[in-house]
């Protein structure tokens, strides 16, 4: 977690944000790299089944559960984000 905010941290000094510019239309060449990038962020999501292996250790798995699987699946969204207007910019 630490080497993934000081990435976000030391490379958003140097995002150029001309680099977001839209131009083109979206049936560019550029599209099958779009979907090889959801692939990859896809399968990133199937690690959080462990958060569901540990209903066993919960005082009270059915407030738990749900509140820790959002909570952990939005953390990590935010930070996939971030990572790749990082890389992008």
């Amino acid at each position: 977690m630490s080497v993934v905010l000081f990435v976000i941290a030391l490379g958003s000094h140097y995002v150029n944000r001309a680099n977001w510019a839209r131009t083109g239309n979206l049936r560019s060449p550029r599209l099958g790299g779009i979907w090889q990038g959801a692939a990859y962020i896809f399968f990133a999501y199937i690690g959080f089944d462990a958060v569901s292996t540990t209903a066993q250790e919960a005082k009270n798995p059915q407030r738990d559960l749900p509140i820790g699987m959002i909570a952990s699946l939005a953390i990590c969204t935010i930070l996939y984000i971030a990572v790749a207007g990082v890389l992008t910019g």
